[in-house]
């Protein structure tokens, strides 16, 4: 499960050594393929994305809700047309690793 759009989600920010609170903005395009069909997109990313608030040296950092829940790992950040970070998907990391 993700978090509602809009909801607060963290990430420690190794650049910066603190919390940083930022907003869930959208899905990559193949998300609904990823849930319904885990194997399809083995080598294809699939991806939550957050406002642009990571910084250089943030990737790799663990993006989770109020409760603790893990969503994803960051993965990039652009400033083009529609501006945002990528978090690699957990379960996504979780179904190729095997991990519960």
């Amino acid at each position: 499960n993700i978090p509602p759009l809009n909801e607060d989600v963290h990430f420690y920010s190794c650049s910066r050594g603190r919390l940083i609170t930022t907003k869930l903005k959208g899905v990559s395009a193949n998300f609904l393929s990823q849930i319904f069909s885990p194997d399809s997109f083995r080598h294809v990313q699939v991806c939550i994305q957050t406002l642009p608030h990571s910084k250089s040296g943030d990737s790799g950092s663990a993006i989770f809700d109020d409760e603790g829940n893990l969503f994803g790992f960051c993965f990039y950040k652009t400033e083009a047309f529609e501006a945002h970070t990528a978090w690699v998907w957990a379960n996504s990391v979780f179904h190729v690793h095997n991990v519960k």
